[in-house]
C-alpha cells in the first residue's frame, strides 16, 4: 500500500513540477541521426516493454539516469511507438504522459529554404502528449458510453443534454459506436423514442442510426414525423439504393411528410425495375386528389414515361385526362 502511495506521489510530482529549459541547438542532420539511431531505438523499445507491465516508475528511472541528448530522443520514440500501437492507456501511464503535455522542447533546429527559415522543436514530446491524452479521453468517453448503454442505464434525454459543442460531440459518438452495440441495447435506446409518452426527441441522425441497426419501422415512422433535413434526405436514398422490400416500403411511408415527400416520390421513379409493390403504391397515389399532379410530373420525368402514359390512357387512373393535359403542358 505505502509502495503504491510513493508512485502516485513520484508521478504527480513530475506533473506538477515540470523543468523550464533553454532549448539547445542542433542541426537537422543530427535530429535525423538521433531519430535512426539503433541504441535510442532499442531503449525505447525497451521502455514500450515497461508500459506494457505498468511499470511506470521504472520508465521515468530509467530516462532520468540517461544523458542529454539520448534522454529526450528516447522519451520522444517512447511516446511515438504508445502513439502508433493505440496501446492503452493505465491510471499510471496517463499521468506521466500528462506530464510531457508542457514539457519544454530540448532541442531545437533550424530549417530553411527559398526565401524562408524557420526555428523547430526537435523530439517534441509534448505535441505527441497531447494527441495522446486527447486520445485517451475520448477512449474512455467511448468506454463509458458502451457500458451504460449495455447496463441499460444510458439515457438519452439526459445524455444529450449540454451546449452545442457538447451536444454534438455525444452525438459523433453515437453514431461512431453504436454499430458496437449488442442487439438488446440497441433495443433499450429504441424503446425510449417509442410509445406514447413521449416528450423528447433527439436529432435525426440518432433516429437514423437507431432505425438503420434495429429495422425498427416504428423508429421509420417517427423520422417521417420529424421536420425534413440533410440527414432524412440521405436516408431515403439509402432506403432506394438498398432497394429491398423493407427499405422500399419506408421510402414509400415518407411520402407522407411533405417536405420530403418529392425527394421520396423521385426516389420511387428512379429504381429500374419497378416492383410491383412500388407500383401499386404509385397508382394509388395517382388516384389521390392531392398526390395525383405531383405524382404523375415526377413519372413524367423518369424512365417510366411510357408506364404513365399507359396507366393514364387505359382508364387506371381518374382524372386521367387532366393529368394527361396538365403533363402535356409541362412538356
Amino acid at each position: 500500500m505505502r509502495q503504491g502511495l510513493s508512485a502516485i506521489i513520484f508521478l504527480l510530482s513530475i506533473v506538477l513540477f515540470g523543468p523550464f529549459v533553454q532549448a539547445n541547438e542542433m542541426t537537422q542532420s543530427e535530429v535525423s541521426s538521433w531519430l535512426s539511431n539503433p541504441n535510442t531505438q532499442s531503449s525505447a523499445d525497451h521502455l514500450y516493454q515497461l508500459a506494457l507491465q505498468d511499470k511506470v516508475p521504472e520508465i521515468q528511472m530509467l530516462l532520468d539516469e540517461m544523458s542529454m541528448p539520448r534522454q529526450e530522443v528516447v522519451r520522444y520514440l517512447f511516446l511515438k511507438k504508445v502513439e502508433r500501437t493505440r496501446l492503452v492507456l493505465s491510471p499510471r501511464l496517463a499521468i506521466f504522459i500528462q506530464s510531457h503535455q508542457t514539457r519544454q522542447p530540448h532541442y531545437q533546429y533550424s530549417e530553411s529554404g527559398e526565401g524562408y527559415s524557420v526555428t523547430l522543436s526537435a523530439f517534441n514530446t509534448s505535441l505527441v502528449a497531447n494527441r495522446l491524452i486527447s486520445h485517451w479521453k475520448q477512449d474512455q468517453t467511448t468506454l463509458d458510453f458502451i457500458i451504460e448503454a449495455e447496463n441499460n442505464q444510458l439515457l438519452l434525454s439526459s445524455w444529450l443534454q449540454g451546449d452545442d459543442y457538447q451536444v454534438k460531440k455525444k452525438e459523433a459518438l453515437f453514431v461512431a459506436e453504436a454499430d458496437s452495440l449488442s442487439p438488446q441495447a440497441l433495443q433499450f435506446l429504441s424503446n425510449q423514442l417509442v410509445g406514447n409518452s413521449l416528450k423528447w426527441l433527439p436529432t435525426t441522425p440518432i433516429v437514423i442510426k437507431l432505425a438503420q441497426l434495429t429495422k425498427d419501422e416504428r423508429l421509420y415512422n417517427l423520422l417521417w414525423k420529424m421536420k425534413g433535413d440533410d440527414h432524412s434526405l440521405k436516408e431515403i436514398q439509402r432506403l432506394a439504393q438498398k432497394a429491398d422490400q423493407f427499405s422500399l416500403q419506408q421510402v414509400m411511408n415518407a411520402t407522407q411528410n411533405p417536405v420530403i415527400k418529392p425527394i421520396a416520390l423521385k426516389q420511387l421513379t428512379s429504381i429500374k425495375p419497378m416492383s410491383e409493390s412500388v407500383q401499386t403504391f404509385l397508382i394509388e397515389r395517382l388516384n389521390h386528389s392531392g398526390d395525383g399532379l405531383l405524382v404523375a410530373q415526377t413519372l413524367s420525368e423518369s424512365e417510366h414515361y411510357d408506364w404513365l402514359i399507359s396507366l393514364l390512357e387505359s382508364g387506371q387512373v381518374s382524372q386521367s385526362q387532366a393529368l394527361l393535359k396538365s403533363i402535356a403542358a409541362i412538356e
